[in-house]
């Protein structure tokens, strides 16, 4: 029997235990996964708090029942069976270490509004003790002796996940103390203060010495299989809680020979989002995430909505990654959502891996959430996801960058950057931002951008001032209203107005900037006074767009992005659309209802692949409970009619529908696919693309000239209202 690569599995089934596994529990599982038709597996060579359930020559205090023959049947049955099999391992926890050297154990911060779990806490290994040692060595006798094909490394931070609602950080052990003190100079602190420069220094220092456990893990593992697979658990998402710095988790590209995954928390379809994250890492195994197999976080029953299955891997695969998942249970009790998903999987599988087709590049700054929003971290999640949602919802390609691919220049293969709300900007982002605009780039930025340096410390003079076009800043008394001039295209898009049940920045712009909307400074009662015969709400500044060299910058005085997921509206999906296609056509896009998601990559053979997903969220009518931040079920799927994807500077020789291979109708241009029908998903590939220059001048001949505002001293009056949008 082959055994299937673990990359190109489609369904991963997690499983755990206390104890070796026996041979019934084996010839059960194997005879689970084939009635499921789950393609990969995970196990646990250690128990749940890391003890070694084999007898191993690293680890002291091996589980007392511990049998490596035991482990050698469980991975020839699997095997023997085509599946692979990974081990899940906290990355954190060794008891069986603890109960040797208790003097090896985590210390941890206390954090505020955060109770310590004491209990749990004994667990935790610190990195900087011996056990930074004999981790990786532990990890190659896994794969070496075992037999395992990889390790997928759970709890894989330097904080103690067992506190709510944030994990504690660590470490303040003697042996952090010591290491500190010679990297850095400092003394380690002992409390949370992100006033102190050391603290500071510890925080970006607690970044370094994960990602190097990581890293030398990984070697190990490679070292002695170079195919095997090495997956790391990233915490660092939106989840309800505050899982950001202190995790030690950091928002950079890495590179390496890795699997990043991750967990969806309860939101299946935000998968989308975390892919493309996880993708921004640079890692070269590919991306996943995990999930609950479960209804409403009924964690571990069978009764499973089988719909809720399939929308998350669907929208994974959509975006280059795969949704594994855990069930706590027989498999065969939930073989029916388990089949679901694999089916969905396995038709997108050959359209899953290639190079997107970049356009919106999202900023995921870690400096701006670190040392802006560290109470907040939450918030930056809300920017991050809303700028995605706006994405998704206008049909134009997005994906993610973080804070050294600004540094080092590295956005040029994307023609739009949407910086949102990206405080915390260094002088040689600031740099390269400017040149990314003047070589024909277009920055979207909003509120606050470039107020703080890298350190979360204001500048003399906010950094992007000059190439925003912006003369001061000033914080608002009330909530925003953007109001567009009528006629113009952005009137059209919303309408006349745009209102945020949040502050916003008062900018007086430079003269030469061109006027998109003014913004309402409201404050309560009637508008503009009407029913008290009040004075109007002032007028300023609200957002603009101004032209730098062969690029152009965007500024709006409201955190577009974030507003957005928490208030959503068509008006400023709309807006936003005609925005940014009017300075940037995107290459792909769509004309379709909100709910229909497009990601689209450039194939191995060179033919492109537009996926569509139709992901409505739940059409349930409230949340569950009425209240709760989260979010499961979707309910029934409705299908859609007549969706277009639509070309622009490139046209193709022909269209095929992916799963049939059926020919789809296509435009004498060669720039308009006909989808006559989207269930859940469908994809378009597109056959002999190439560049089409004549309908790429004629979007640049139909831009019109540049206006520029009339403005007073803190009171600017709109001009124009901007271009028409670029018609999918």
């Amino acid at each position: 029997m082959t055994i299937k690569r673990y990359e190109a599995c489609v369904t991963r089934l997690e499983n755990r235990g206390s104890h070796p596994p026996t041979k019934e529990y084996v010839d059960g599982l194997v005879e689970s996964l084939r009635a499921a038709g789950v393609e990969a597996c995970w196990h646990s060579a250690v128990d749940p708090l890391g003890r070694a359930l084999f007898p191993s020559k690293v680890y002291p205090n091996c589980h007392p029942q511990a049998s490596l023959g035991a482990f050698r049947y469980l991975v020839d049955a699997l095997h023997a069976a085509g599946h692979p099999v990974l081990s899940w391992y906290p990355l954190n926890l060794c008891r069986g270490l603890l109960d040797a050297h208790p003097d090896w154990a985590m210390k941890f911060l206390p954090m505020p509004g955060v109770p310590p779990n004491e209990d749990f806490a004994r667990h935790y290994c610190c990195f900087n003790s011996p056990y930074g040692e004999l981790l990786p060595r532990f990890a190659a006798e896994v794969i070496q002796d075992v037999g395992f094909d990889g390790l997928w490394f759970d709890g894989s931070t330097f904080a103690n996940h067992n506190t709510w609602p944030a994990f504690q950080p660590a470490c303040a052990c003697e042996f952090c103390r010591e290491r500190f003190r010679r990297d850095t100079g400092l003394e380690l602190p002992d409390r949370i203060d992100f006033s102190s420069r050391s603290f500071r220094v510890w925080a970006n220092w607690r970044y370094d010495v994960l990602m190097g456990v990581w890293k030398t893990v990984a070697d190990a593992v490679l070292a002695v299989r170079p195919d095997a697979v090495v997956g790391f658990n990233n915490y660092r998402r939106r989840s309800g809680s505050q899982n950001a710095w202190n995790t030690a988790i950091p928002l950079r590209r890495l590179g390496w020979d890795v699997m990043m995954s991750g967990e969806l928390d309860g939101f299946p379809t935000q998968a989308d989002f975390q892919m493309k994250m996880h993708r921004a890492y640079g890692c070269r195994r590919g991306v996943e995430s995990w999930w609950p197999l479960c209804d409403h976080w009924h964690v571990w029953t069978p009764d499973v909505d089988g719909t809720t299955a399939v929308q998350a891997m669907v929208a994974a695969m959509a975006a280059g990654g795969t949704a594994c998942t855990g069930i706590g249970a027989d498999p065969r009790l939930v073989a029916e959502p388990l089949a679901a998903m694999q089916a969905a999987g396995a038709r997108l599988l050959p359209f899953r891996d290639g190079e997107p087709l970049d356009y919106a590049a999202i900023w995921c700054s870690q400096q701006t959430q670190d040392f802006l929003q560290s109470d907040n971290p939450e918030g930056a999640f809300d920017q991050m996801h809303g700028a995605n949602e706006l994405c998704l919802q206008a049909h134009v390609p997005s994906a993610v960058v973080f804070d050294d691919d600004v540094a080092s220049g590295g956005l040029a293969r994307y023609p739009v950057l949407l910086a949102a709300n990206a405080a915390c900007v260094s002088r040689g982002q600031a740099e390269a931002l400017r040149g990314y605009v003047a070589d024909g780039g277009v920055l979207v930025a909003c509120a606050g951008a470039g107020a703080f340096d890298e350190w979360g410390q204001p500048h003399a003079r906010p950094v992007l001032d000059d190439l925003l076009g912006i003369v001061s800043r000033r914080p608002s008394h009330g909530n925003a209203t953007l109001e567009f001039p009528s006629g113009g295209a952005s009137g059209q898009a919303t309408g006349g107005w745009l209102s945020y049940s949040r502050p916003f920045v008062i900018v007086e712009p430079m003269p030469d900037v061109e006027m998109l909307a003014q913004v309402a400074d409201r404050t309560s009662g009637s508008w503009d006074g009407i029913e008290t015969g009040g004075a109007p709400f002032p007028r300023y500044g609200g957002a603009w767009r101004r032209r730098v060299g062969k690029g152009w910058v965007v500024y709006l005085c409201v955190d577009l992005f974030g507003s957005h997921l928490a208030e959503p509206t068509v008006r400023a999906v709309r807006f936003f659309r005609q925005l940014v296609t009017a300075l940037a056509p995107p290459s792909v896009a769509a004309e379709a209802p909100l709910c229909v998601t497009l990601n689209a990559r450039r194939l191995s053979d060179g033919r492109i692949a537009v996926v569509l997903h139709n992901a409505p969220g739940t059409v349930y009518r409230y949340p569950a409970p009425a209240r709760a931040n989260y979010l499961h079920a979707p309910g029934e799927i409705a299908p859609l009619l007549n969706l277009t994807v639509c070309l622009h500077g490139r046209r193709c020789a022909r269209a095929v529908d992916g799963f049939s291979g059926a020919p789809l109708k296509t435009n004498a241009a060669g720039t308009r696919i006909r989808v006559p029908r989207l269930d859940i998903c469908a994809v378009v590939v597109l056959e002999g693309v190439a560049e089409d220059t004549a309908g790429r001048r004629r979007v640049q001949e139909g831009r019109p000239a540049r206006r520029r505002s009339s403005h007073r001293t803190g009171r600017a009056v709109a001009a124009s209202a901007g271009t028409a949008p670029v018609s999918p």
